[in-house]
């Protein structure tokens, strides 16, 4: 691979989960990296469809792009 075809920038897809119940303070949580990708565009795309596919809706957030 020729190091121009290395993108500059990498977004990583992550699933923060705090878990109130078990730790009111929230202190305690689990990170989950979803994925890695090169194009701001397709970390959205993923983003979008990986929550649409652990079943939340977009009015479950205060912003949803």
């Amino acid at each position: 691979m020729a190091a121009d075809d290395v993108p500059e920038l990498l977004y990583h897809t992550v699933l923060t989960v705090i878990d109130y119940h078990k730790e009111p303070s929230g202190a305690t949580c689990s990170v989950y990296v979803l994925g890695t990708h090169s194009a701001l565009g397709a970390a959205k795309a993923f983003a979008t469809s990986a929550l649409q596919g652990l079943n939340y809706q977009p009015e479950d957030f205060t912003e949803f792009t």
